[in-house]
Formats: C-alpha cells, structure tokens, sequence
C-alpha cells in the first residue's frame, strides 16, 4: 500500500497518515520466493491521478497498515522534491508564521521548520523531542 501524509494534530511532525491505496500482492509459491510488480504512476493506475505518496507499507494479506507492518519504507525530502517538481508541484509550504530553526545553516524555510521540530517539538506525553537523542553535535 502506499500512504500520503496529511495534516493532522500527531507530534512532533503535525502529520498523521492520510489516504491508503492498494497497489498490489505479492504473488508466488510459498517456498519459491514472492515477487510484487506494480507500476505506481497516474498513467498505469488512474486510482492515483492526484495521488503524492510519502511511504510504502507492506502488510499482511487483508490488513491495514495501521494493524499490521511487515516492512515500511519513506522517500526522503530530496526525493519528494523531485518527483513533485518533475509532475509540476511544489512540497507543502511552510505555514505561515511556524516557528523556524535558527540553528540550522540553509535558506530553505521548510529545512529550517523542520529543524525546529526536530530539536523543539515534543512528543505527545513524555516530554523529550527527537534532539535529546539524536543530538547536532553527534553528526
């Protein structure tokens, strides 16, 4: 299934999994391996005409990736910019007035918002941020 994020009130990102699309099974002989050929393109499959996907999840036969993961897989910031730009979009903008990080050495305003999740925004009930960590100095 592939997965595109949505706005939402999950911390620290502020973004929880949005519309799920089968694209696919696995096929094959149980001792003999499983192979998955799926072309993932509006072009192959109208059923994802607007859709932007942000993760892969593989799950169980006849559940839902919030109920089973077997293996899951995202594209990086580089790659979402990519393929948005080759289709003619751009990445979600960066909402007006979010607090940006002054710490981190880029122009990019969405890079900048994202370092001050990184190292300011807590997780739900616990208190620490993805920063007490994964510290800066340790990269």
């Amino acid at each position: 299934m592939v997965v595109k994020n949505v706005a939402g009130s999950a911390a620290p990102s502020n973004r929880r999994p949005g519309p799920v699309q089968k694209v696919g099974s696995f096929n094959g002989h149980r001792n003999c391996g499983k192979t998955l050929s799926v072309v993932v393109s509006p072009q192959q499959n109208s059923d994802l005409d607007s859709f932007d996907l942000d993760m892969v999840v593989v799950t169980r036969a006849g559940q839902q990736p919030s109920a089973s993961r077997i293996v899951v897989g995202s594209r990086t910031l580089l790659e979402k910019r990519f393929f948005r730009e080759r289709a003619g979009g751009s990445l979600d903008p960066v909402p007006v007035g979010a607090a940006l990080s002054s710490s981190v050495e880029t122009n990019d305003p969405l890079v900048k918002r994202g370092g001050f999740l990184f190292f300011n925004e807590q997780f739900a009930g616990n208190g620490r941020t993805c920063g007490t960590c994964h510290r800066a100095e340790n990269t």
